[in-house]
């Protein structure tokens, strides 16, 4: 009975394993555009360099990184509030690369620019968090901030950090 069991339980983890593979290679084929060749097989699906942005900028010890973008569009009108809430939001990853303690009062500004010139201060929804939130790593931190709306002939933005007596650069981030 238990070597029926243990079987059982082995033929069942097989499966599963399978049946994860078998998803990812479904999935990577199905919704892989037909002009993009597709991955010799599964390990060169799943070696991609997930977690580092093509948008950063660093100096010394400190890189400053783009982790997500939001482009917002929003407009309530419920009973006595009325109004375009729209936004651009920003998540940046500030890391410190020998792992040294970061501090949040390093912190000084931000703003972004169009490429039409347009210059865009943050609203007064931004905050510094350590990462993660439960045990913090004390050399990474995040940013999440919100700005008004872009140009909408916007197709890039500029984005300046200050940070620890540094004015951080990342330059052409497409919208």
């Amino acid at each position: 009975m238990i070597i029926i069991i243990i079987l059982f339980f082995g033929l069942a983890l097989i499966a599963f394993q399978y049946g994860q593979v078998s998803t990812i290679r479904t999935m990577s084929t199905y919704f892989s555009p037909p002009e993009q060749p597709l991955p010799p097989n599964i390990d060169e699906l799943l070696k991609k360099d997930y977690g580092r942005s093509k948008y950063f900028d660093s100096h010394g010890d400190i890189k400053i990184s783009l982790e997500k973008m939001i482009n917002e569009k929003y407009f309530i009108e419920y009973s006595w509030v009325t109004g375009n809430e729209s936004y651009l939001g920003l998540g940046l990853i500030i890391e410190n690369i020998k792992r040294d303690k970061l501090i949040k009062e390093n912190f000084k500004s931000i703003w972004i620019e169009d490429n039409l010139g347009n210059k865009y201060m943050p609203l007064p929804y931004q905050s510094i968090i350590d990462f993660p939130k439960d045990y913090p790593l004390g050399w990474k931190q995040l940013f999440y901030g919100k700005f008004s709306p872009l140009n909408e002939k916007a197709k890039s933005i500029t984005i300046y950090f200050n940070y620890n007596d540094h004015m951080f650069i990342i330059k052409d981030v497409e919208i």
